[in-house]
């Protein structure tokens, strides 16, 4: 009973030290702004519209307790995924050694966008990075893969000695900029094995083999197009 309350006041302790300010939400800036702009993009160079979007500036703590957060601007992306805020930065926030990171929070249609692997496990949120100046204009577009399937046959897994192993990966580009990576996973468990994973729709998909025989390595990737409503066949052979 004792640990347990001490549990309960330290997570009441944590709870308080995170602060939120909407005051300033959304407000207009008529000198030296900050504007961050850019585009939420799929396959085929396609705009992802209506994606619902937030610009938050955060501080950490010492020791990474307890967080303040600036609401700085929402709104989402037009029917050609193109958006753009316009706002004031407060002193903290820009600078060579600012104190705040500005990020973009956002929510996508996860049943015809692939996830993001870096998102799901960390927070839908892109960091934007270091702002110097604040009469700046900062691009920032984001990449989220259409989903697509591929169906893999993994043949002849005999292993040599414990620990070898055969298995595919799929994964291509996404997120800010394009720097993290969506896509699925396929490990043989048995002399053969068939499974259907995730591909990025209407783009090449990045398919990688990794093979471990006999305790050496060997990785092979190949580049398919793969496309929306259509599931590619592909065996690989141990």
């Amino acid at each position: 009973m004792k640990n347990t309350i001490i549990i309960l006041l330290l997570a009441l302790g944590f709870i308080s030290c995170n602060k939120v300010d909407k005051s300033t939400l959304n407000s207009p800036c008529s000198d030296s702004c900050t504007t961050i702009q850019g585009r939420f993009i799929t396959g085929n160079n396609q705009g992802i519209a209506n994606v619902p979007i937030e610009i938050k500036s955060e501080i950490r703590g010492s020791l990474g307790i307890g967080i303040s957060t600036r609401r700085i601007a929402t709104g989402q992306t037009n029917n050609n995924g193109f958006y753009t805020f316009t706002f004031g930065l407060n002193k903290d926030e820009y600078g060579e050694m600012p104190k705040a990171s500005l990020k973009i929070f956002f929510s996508t249609d996860k049943s015809k966008l692939l996830p993001v692997q870096w998102y799901e496990s960390f927070g839908y949120d892109a960091f934007i990075g270091r702002i110097i100046r604040k009469d700046t204009t900062i691009q920032a577009n984001l990449y989220f893969a259409s989903r697509a399937r591929i169906k893999i046959r993994l043949e002849n897994f005999n292993p040599v000695v414990a620990g070898d192993e055969f298995s595919v990966i799929t994964s291509c580009g996404s997120g800010y900029e394009r720097r993290e990576t969506s896509g699925g996973f396929l490990n043989a468990n048995s002399t053969i094995t068939e499974g259907e994973i995730d591909a990025c729709g209407n783009e090449e998909t990045n398919v990688i083999v990794r093979k471990k025989k006999n305790g050496v390595y060997t990785n092979e990737i190949q580049k398919i197009l793969t496309s929306v409503g259509e599931i590619k066949f592909v065996t690989f052979v141990y």
